[in-house]
């Protein structure tokens, strides 16, 4: 491993290396916060005043029914076209025609916000080349 000056050997930031006993103190910190009834029943007030971040509510609900299943259905009517026979003309129009869906169904997403496992990517591609 590189060696950086002024470091403890591999970060070039600096940084110190994750022990096990350090990892084992902040697991504990973060214990004894999470497991304080003061901090328990501040949060649960918070939760029922409605004033949690939607992330961190998300990520209650998940916990408590489980991960939502991640199902895609697609319908298309030539799902087992034979695709051989197509010009080039015709494939570069299926190809933006699948294009011009799959943004219209990330737009829909972005405006439904993004799931609690999950992210929806900022940037959609223009075209398709």
């Amino acid at each position: 491993m590189a060696k950086f000056a002024g470091t403890d050997g591999g970060s070039p930031s600096g940084a110190q290396r994750l022990t096990k006993e350090r990892l084992t103190e902040a697991h504990n910190f973060v214990k004894e916060i999470v497991d304080d009834p003061q901090y328990r029943l501040n949060l649960k007030a918070r939760a029922l005043a409605g004033n949690l971040a939607p992330n961190l509510e998300a990520l209650l609900f998940y916990y408590r029914f489980g991960k939502p299943t991640d199902n895609v259905h697609i319908e298309t009517a030539t799902q087992q076209a034979d695709l051989s026979a197509l010009t080039d003309e015709q494939l570069s129009n299926r190809a933006l025609a699948v294009a011009q869906s799959l943004k219209r169904h990330r737009e829909a997403l972005e405006a439904r916000g993004p799931s609690p496992d999950i992210g929806v990517p900022t940037k959609t591609p223009d075209r398709v080349m």
